[in-house]
């Protein structure tokens, strides 16, 4: 099955692509078009991992996930007759109480730009998951690292994606939680995985600190010193990451190469979908914190600050996450120098990398 991947072209791709709908909607029925960009719904079960009782949820003895997966359309997918068709995936992880579709302009970046990207809804930790829970239980989140083990190799089995996906070029990003998630999967000793050939943590502060200040179920989890090429997307005004450490905390720790690329003046939330802002003009990120109750000194929740705009932090996360995997997955070296120059490009951007 592996050599049939391999020795797939864009012209076979392509004409497998151009099936009737008919017959396409036949063969997967969760398949949906929109536009350039085709989305596949998925749900896979575990049998060997179960799912904890939490709140009013009993728990299960095993484990389903539930995945939203995009990837170019027949057109995109066919560059030409002798270019393998083969595309890098790129695995997104949600962060505390979030969705799985809620950064799709960061999705459809990629995608359009020939990538799959898979989105899994954590049981215990997104909003919309089965669990139905009432807030999430993030001491799943050693949980959510085993989740996305088993969703590569369910998407390098599975009769759609296992013809897209060149299992050679795997990317993980995850914004907050998802990030923490990405960390680990890459570091732990006991959660890493080797498939994963880059990722990038969007706003996830120190994962470490973390892991440490509340109960992530990661406890003797141990560093690995391995080098997996990473990229820290931060935001100075980032009230979430500033509870669980300082910009370029986590950069330090980790082995070359490794880039991070600070926005002065953005916020968490505004890395995912949505402009959300206070009325007052305050940080966006303190909303969060006043719906729960949170009783913390919030940084910059006082009063009004001076804020980024919110769309120019998005594109400005695009291009340095394209850019990035671009790099890494697809050895582009025109990538590799543009990652390196992007605080030329962005007057907002402050940067550091070590190459090795």
């Amino acid at each position: 099955m592996k050599n049939a991947r391999q020795n797939l072209t864009c012209a076979a791709l392509a004409a497998w692509l151009l099936l009737p709908l008919q017959a396409v909607l036949a063969r997967s029925p969760d398949i949906v078009s929109a536009g350039d960009i085709q989305q596949l719904q998925l749900s896979f079960t575990d049998p060997t991992r179960g799912t904890k009782a939490t709140y009013d949820f009993k728990g299960t003895s095993d484990r389903r996930l539930d995945v939203q997966v995009w990837y170019p359309s027949r057109d995109a997918s066919s560059e030409s007759n002798s270019k393998p068709c083969l595309l890098p995936l790129v695995i997104y992880g949600h962060g505390t109480y979030g969705y799985a579709s809620n950064n799709m302009h960061t999705v459809k970046y990629l995608v359009e730009h020939g990538y799959v990207v898979a989105a899994p809804t954590f049981p215990l930790t997104a909003r919309d998951s089965f669990a139905r829970l009432p807030a999430p239980d993030v001491s799943d989140t050693r949980s959510q690292t085993a989740d996305i083990s088993y969703l590569i190799g369910q998407l390098l089995q599975h009769p759609v994606t296992s013809q897209l996906i060149d299992a050679e070029k795997i990317g993980v990003t995850g914004h907050s939680l998802g990030a923490v998630t990405s960390y680990f999967l890459a570091y732990g000793t006991q959660t890493r995985d080797p498939r994963i050939k880059a990722i990038s943590l969007i706003a996830g502060g120190d994962p470490v600190q973390s892991a440490l200040s509340s109960d992530l179920g990661l406890q003797g989890v141990r560093y690995a010193p391995v080098s997996v090429p990473v990229l820290f997307l931060s935001a100075s005004k980032d009230v979430f990451a500033s509870l669980t450490g300082r910009p370029f905390a986590a950069y330090s720790r980790v082995e070359p190469p490794k880039f991070e690329v600070l926005i002065n003046n953005g916020t968490h939330v505004w890395f995912r979908d949505g402009n959300d802002a206070m009325a007052d003009g305050r940080n966006p990120d303190c909303h969060f914190f006043e719906s729960w109750k949170v009783q913390v000194n919030l940084r910059g929740c006082a009063e009004p600050e001076a804020l980024i705009d919110a769309d120019v932090q998005k594109a400005i996360a695009r291009d340095a996450l394209l850019t990035f995997f671009n790099a890494y997955l697809r050895g582009d070296e025109q990538s590799l120098l543009r990652l390196q120059q992007l605080g030329q490009y962005y007057a907002e951007v402050t940067e550091r990398f070590e190459l090795n």
